[in-house]
């Protein structure tokens, strides 16, 4: 409302400002990552476990998967998005799992930023009843949400297959119709799109709950 810049509250405005932000982000991410998921759901490169939990063998099958598809051009799997309990799950690991060595580096980073070479990003959108983990099962018959949880692979080594062209460069103006209702509003506009151009630069793993 205008009234909060008589009272010189500029932090209320900020704060909008950092909303809309933030809005914009949310909305790009999930139009992005649905495109992904579309993608890995069409790609051969999949990697099920009929055991629960995240278990190493995971994505060493996953890393395997990338590297049979890419053949001679050399792809290789470099990041996994994957769910908090798919981490935690990580850290449960034995020594009769993972070696003494890896074990003390899980252990002493909380974080887990790789394994095995691979980046490690821990997303909360991905887990049982979560939005990705649900997009994916609705573009994956054999997938069940509920009983199964997905991770997800990608071969960030080259630039070729991850695209997104903007048409548009977000615009900001004035909201006409927020004056009549003494408040300053803000709209915002921007024309971009997703593509995924080489599906085997993607990676499922597939794990029981």
């Amino acid at each position: 409302r205008l009234s909060f810049a008589s009272q010189a509250r500029w932090d209320v405005p900020a704060r909008a400002v950092h909303k809309l932000r933030q809005a914009i982000t949310r909305k790009e991410e999930l139009n992005g990552w649905t495109t992904i998921l579309a993608a890995t759901s069409n790609s051969t490169n999949s990697a099920t476990i009929n055991g629960s939990g995240f278990v190493k063998e995971v994505l060493s099958n996953m890393m395997v998967q990338v590297k049979r598809a890419n053949g001679d051009s050399g792809g290789t799997l470099t990041d996994l998005f994957l769910s908090p309990e798919a981490m935690a799950d990580i850290r449960a690991w034995t020594e009769a799992e993972i070696d003494e060595l890896t074990r003390k580096e899980v252990l002493k980073d909380a974080g887990l930023n790789m394994l095995y070479s691979v980046r490690l990003h821990e997303m909360t959108e991905f887990g049982n009843g979560q939005q990705y983990n649900i997009i994916y099962a609705d573009f994956d018959a054999a997938v069940t949400d509920g009983s199964q949880e997905v991770v997800i692979g990608l071969d960030l080594s080259t630039q070729d297959s991850f695209v997104m062209p903007i048409r548009q460069e977000l615009v900001a103006f004035d909201n006409p119709v927020a004056i009549t209702q003494f408040k300053q509003g803000v709209l915002a506009y921007e024309s971009i799109g997703f593509g995924v151009i080489d599906e085997r630069r993607c990676a499922v793993g597939v794990f029981k709950i």
